[in-house]
């Protein structure tokens, strides 16, 4: 039980680098794009898009790493009941 709950965290630590790093890329694509072309049109309609992927990664990169850090209390919670809680006859 302990080796899965580590593979939880580690899930959960891997899910928040990949959404920084796609955050990170998006915004600076988005910045890179406006600044070399100086059109205030690509600002006007890529905003809502911009917005909600921001959002998605958000939600992902907190949500996901939350969740599973829940789960790998609980599954360390069982596994330790469960281990103190077994007792063996001896004839």
């Amino acid at each position: 039980m302990g080796s899965f709950a580590e593979a939880l965290g580690a899930f959960g630590s891997t899910v928040f680098r990949w959404c920084l790093a796609a955050f990170v890329i998006l915004n600076a694509g988005g910045a890179l794009a406006v600044f070399l072309t100086r059109n205030r049109h690509i600002v006007n309609r890529w905003t809502a898009r911009f917005v909600g992927a921001n959002l998605l990664l958000l939600g992902v990169g907190t949500g996901v790493p939350l969740v599973a850090g829940a789960l790998k209390l609980v599954v360390n919670a069982v596994a330790a009941t469960q281990s103190s809680g077994i007792q063996t006859r001896v004839k």
